[in-house]
């Protein structure tokens, strides 16, 4: 079962409604924000509020990221053009004039030397935190006049950025914000992620696309599976993909392996129960899931065993070591962390192993073929 830990953070501190907030694993911190308007930095390991963020506009935040050593904070807010760098380090906030509205996302590169912000005008810029430089791109190479298609995800892969539009484009720029490469994928791209140079898009929650602007591979679904909520890459270049019906799959997709072409499957959501959201931690190779009937879970990928318990209106879950937090839309985000297992739990996940062709009221497991 899920235990609650260390003190929640109440509407008291965000205000009403959802919560915009972001995990920082390498210090075991939590930035959110709410109505309040207020960024809050909460250190899990001693349960204390580290810092209190005014940003300059009056509007409420819209996004918040760390980067991966967990130094550095990038928010921003609705209709407003200037992001604001939060540093742990020297718990200064540096504010940054990006001379453009209707910012979407931010993401640092791997080497957090600049950030790749995302807006709802179809361009991309590129900000060089260290020279104070700026570079834009867009699909086309040019600023397509008149024209407004969001850009809305996007992934660093080393030193090359790859984006994607609500119309089906997706590109690659570099560090300068050059074009290297473009294409038109049919439906809209919900996501981006990538990994060892394959780009993973979800093309309308309806499937998975493999690309590397040379060559690309559909990775298709059972309709009963409802539509692609959210997927992840593996280690092992395996992904694993959320449904929203509650099916979570894991498919290879290393072709020169002798196991590539199989799938494993489980639903771990009851009927009428849709699937909200999911996070991994590569680090515990543990999944939580939030249903939209309550229901939160943690499940351990070496034994498929689950711990649950219920918490009312999560919107939203992602792991902070080996805590969990969730966030409602009332403006609350919970801390959990799972009790130890007793036997009875245990012997339950090894059954769901033994027994993985049979279907119950809780879960199906099949192995289907490779590519749909």
């Amino acid at each position: 079962m899920l235990e609650e830990t260390v003190k929640k953070l109440s509407d008291t501190l965000h205000g009403k409604g959802t919560l915009t907030f972001a995990a920082n694993t390498p210090f075991s911190l939590i930035a959110s924000s709410g109505s309040s308007k207020v960024v809050h930095i909460y250190n899990l390991k001693n349960a204390q509020l580290l810092e209190q963020l005014i940003p300059k506009s009056s509007t409420p935040v819209s996004f918040l990221a760390w980067d991966k050593t967990g130094k550095l904070l990038v928010i921003i807010q609705k209709d407003s053009p200037i992001i604001m760098v939060w540093n742990k380090t020297s718990k200064k906030a540096t504010h940054i004039d990006l001379k453009l509205k209707e910012l979407i996302f931010a993401k640092f590169s791997d080497d957090s030397k600049e950030i790749a912000v995302g807006t709802s005008r179809g361009t991309l810029l590129i900000y060089n935190l260290i020279s104070d430089t700026k570079y834009t791109s867009t699909h086309n190479g040019v600023a397509a006049a008149g024209k407004k298609i969001p850009i809305n995800c996007g992934d660093w892969s080393n030193d090359k950025f790859v984006y994607a539009s609500e119309d089906g484009m997706i590109s690659a720029c570099n560090k300068s914000g050059k074009l290297l490469a473009s294409a038109k994928l049919e439906g809209c791209v919900c996501d981006v992620k990538v990994a060892n140079n394959m780009v993973a898009a979800n093309l309308g929650g309806e499937k998975i696309l493999l690309y590397n602007f040379s060559e690309k591979r559909s990775m298709k679904f059972e309709k009963i599976y409802g539509n692609v909520v959210w997927f992840q890459w593996l280690k092992d270049r395996s992904i694993i993909v959320g449904f929203k019906k509650g099916y979570i799959v894991v498919a290879s997709t290393n072709t020169s392996n002798s196991n590539a072409g199989g799938r494993f499957c489980m639903r771990f959501l009851n009927d009428g129960e849709e699937l909200i959201d999911m996070s991994y931690s590569d680090t515990h190779q543990k999944l939580a899931i939030c249903g939209s009937q309550n229901t939160l879970k943690i499940i351990d990928l070496h034994t498929w065993s689950e711990s649950v318990t219920k918490c009312r209106a999560i919107d939203k879950v992602e792991w902070v070591g080996g805590v969990l937090c969730a966030s409602t839309a009332w403006g609350f985000c919970y801390f959990y962390r799972e009790a130890v297992p007793n036997e009875v739990t245990k012997i339950v996940g090894l059954l769901r192993n033994l027994f993985a062709g049979w279907d119950s009221q809780v879960t199906a497991v099949c192995f289907l073929p490779w590519w749909g």
